[in-house]
């Protein structure tokens, strides 16, 4: 991803998990659609968030999910530039990302976890550039941002994705504010 392309997609991380929680309570839908904004100024194909008990507190502030809830599985959020989000949850905790909108998909074992994943990150693939965010720092540059296993990362990788772009933002920048360019 250009330099600029990445500021600006850094930016507008920091404005949702950081300055966007100061203004008015929004609805999930309209911060998904704030997302897609967002992804579609970045020129990236989408956002896959990812937690695994509470391994990304990130996750957590931009989607809006309480933090204190029980999170003992696995959990994907994929949010498109463009059309409907799909959660992928461990059917034990199958209820977990309802306060969000989009698709559920629902998965018991490893097995159809990576079938669910397939299905939606390749289908999402084709036609695109196959450029997805993820909370994800190439060499851990900025380890705050970047809660994303190496397995994971090298998961969605077997899918096509293997341009996965950085989501990240620094203190610095949050310090500053931000606004989000057109």
């Amino acid at each position: 991803m250009k330099p600029l392309r990445l500021s600006l997609f850094a930016s507008g991380v920091v404005c949702f998990t950081f300055i966007a929680p100061m203004r008015a309570q929004q609805s999930p839908a309209e911060r998904v659609a704030e997302i897609q904004a967002a992804l579609r100024d970045a020129k990236l194909d989408g956002w896959l968030f990812y937690d695994f008990r509470h391994s990304d507190p990130l996750a957590y502030r931009i989607l809006k999910l309480d933090e204190n809830m029980l999170a003992s599985r696995r959990w994907f959020y994929y949010i498109p530039a463009s059309g409907e989000p799909v959660k992928i949850v461990q059917s034990i905790e199958q209820f977990k990302l309802d306060s969000l909108p989009g698709k559920k998909l629902v998965f018991r074992g490893w097995q159809e976890l990576r079938a669910r994943l397939r299905e939606v990150l390749g289908a999402a693939a084709k036609g695109s550039k196959r450029r997805i965010a993820m909370q994800y720092s190439p060499m851990n540059d900025i380890p705050y941002v970047s809660r994303v296993d190496a397995g994971t990362i090298e998961l969605v990788r077997s899918f096509g994705r293997s341009g996965i772009s950085p989501s990240s933002c620094s203190v610095a920048t949050a310090r500053k504010g931000c606004s989000r360019s057109r």
